[in-house]
């Protein structure tokens, strides 16, 4: 059987859909993983996609249709990721495979997806991306060329350079350079390397920066709820190193309480998250109740800010 089969017996097909793949930087897509067809449709996970690290990915929202009949179960299950990328530029999202048992043939069957890629084609450049700088061959050198004033004329009584003050300092000088060259040389490989401090800097700038936005959208509903769920996303990806994806109600609860937040300032950390997300599909919050969510937002970031222990 494959590597990657996970129990689906039946007769299946299998598809990878964005709903676009050309947006700007902080606009959102979605990217649909789909398994229709008759089998247990129930008994088996979905193959899950893999992204570059540069795109916000939240966890997905699965929609199944499914009936279930004297032949059997069948219809479809699908997750929907939403992707927000951040900078500027090209990324791929690599092909994916789904594996099932096929009791018609009794053979094992594996249906494949071509890679996809994302062109964001607004936004800013990548920090961690060189900018590509354009040359023009087609200029002459002369065209740069400064004014050339030497008349060739030598002083008559020039000062001697062999043993003089700036002769030592000249040949002391790449002596001292050296300890310099090597200090700087290891500071800059040592932030190369911290590939997770350079994760949880961006993610401490990203939630200050939707914390402001979800401000600003006070008077929009759904984009204020929006903006405060990244806020918070993000505040937990800089205090618990943790990705989008992993983020459970019940896996905050333990790792907050482990790091010794309080529980009732923990408990009003996972309301907000959950007054996000009902906000999405409610339309009962009023506006007395998004001014009174950001009041607790802002709140309890400052609380878990002096409570959580690194």
């Amino acid at each position: 059987k494959p590597d990657n089969f996970s129990g689906a017996v039946g007769d299946f097909s299998f598809a990878v859909t964005p709903n676009k793949q050309t947006l700007k930087g902080n606009e959102s897509m979605q990217l649909k993983v789909e398994v229709s067809g008759s089998g247990n449709l129930k008994l088996f996970d979905l193959p899950k996609p893999t992204f570059p690290s540069s795109l916000e990915v939240y966890a997905p929202e699965q929609n199944d249709d499914i009936s279930t009949t004297l032949a059997g179960m069948k219809g479809r299950i699908e997750q929907t990721y939403t992707i927000v990328p951040q900078y500027k530029g090209k990324y791929p999202i690599s092909g994916m495979a789904f594996s099932y048992f096929n009791p018609n043939t009794h053979k094992y069957e594996t249906i494949k997806t071509d890679e996809l890629w994302i062109d964001v084609t607004e936004g800013a450049a990548n920090e961690d991306t060189p900018t590509d700088v354009a040359n023009d061959n087609n200029l002459p050198s002369s065209h740069f060329r400064a004014q050339q004033p030497n008349t060739g004329l030598v002083a008559m009584h020039q000062p001697v350079f062999f043993g003089s003050v700036r002769y030592y300092l000249y040949l002391l000088l790449p002596l001292l350079l050296i300890p310099i060259a090597l200090i700087a040389w290891r500071i800059r490989q040592r932030r190369a390397g911290d590939i997770e401090g350079a994760k949880v800097r961006t993610a401490n700038r990203l939630a200050k920066k939707y914390l402001s936005e979800a401000k600003r959208k006070l008077a929009d509903k759904d984009h204020f709820y929006e903006a405060l769920e990244r806020a918070l996303h993000n505040y937990l990806k800089a205090k618990l190193k943790i990705e989008t994806t992993e983020m459970s109600k019940d896996k905050i609860n333990e790792l907050l309480l482990a790091r010794h937040a309080a529980p009732e300032t923990v408990e009003r950390f996972i309301r907000l998250l959950a007054n996000c997300e009902m906000a999405r599909y409610s339309q009962h919050h009023t506006d007395a109740s998004v001014e009174s969510d950001f009041g607790n937002a802002v709140q309890v970031i400052t609380e878990l800010d002096k409570q959580v222990k690194k």
